[in-house]
């Protein structure tokens, strides 16, 4: 009888660690300040959610050009998509944002693609990304799709993100 309490106990000892184990993530960290190509935007990004992307928390800041207009917003993350080392990642502007180019069009949303290619080398970045102002009705397309790989991304002028599907 002692040998099956004791076995019973070394079963219990090893299924506890898994049992308190957090649940996988999705995480997307990191600033990266893009090259010429899409005018120096500037992106910070503090991104979890559930693996598939429910609960999604964090908040992200973005600097950039859109037509002639300049911005400083960010928000909270509204929704991510993990594939591997690319991720995207959305969040709400606290103020939509209008650009006298386009009357009328309001942009409640922002929308990075990044692409995780590890540290720097040599003080050079390796990573990339694209940054986009997202109306409500194309909000779906970043959020409900894997086309993770669809998105063109451009090396970064400065900057390291680190994606982690999990």
């Amino acid at each position: 009888m002692k040998c099956f309490l004791g076995l019973g106990c070394a079963v219990a000892a090893l299924a506890a660690p898994t049992a308190l184990a957090a649940p996988a993530q999705w995480t997307v960290a990191g600033s990266g300040i893009a090259g010429v190509e899409l005018a120096g935007d500037q992106l910070e990004v503090g991104a979890r959610s559930d693996v598939g992307g429910l609960n999604p928390q964090g908040h992200v800041e973005n600097q950039a050009t859109l037509f002639t207009t300049t911005f400083n917003d960010g928000g909270p993350i509204v929704c991510m998509r993990v594939i591997g080392n690319r991720a995207v990642v959305v969040w709400q502007y606290r103020h939509p944002l209008v650009v006298p180019d386009q009357p009328g069009v309001v942009r409640p949303y922002g929308a990075a693609f990044i692409e995780d290619n590890g540290n720097p080398v040599d003080g050079q970045p390796v990573d990339r990304m694209a940054d986009f102002a997202v109306q409500t009705a194309n909000v779906h397309f970043f959020c409900e799709s894997d086309l993770v790989g669809f998105f063109i991304a451009l090396p970064l002028a400065s900057g390291n993100f680190v994606v982690d599907g999990g």
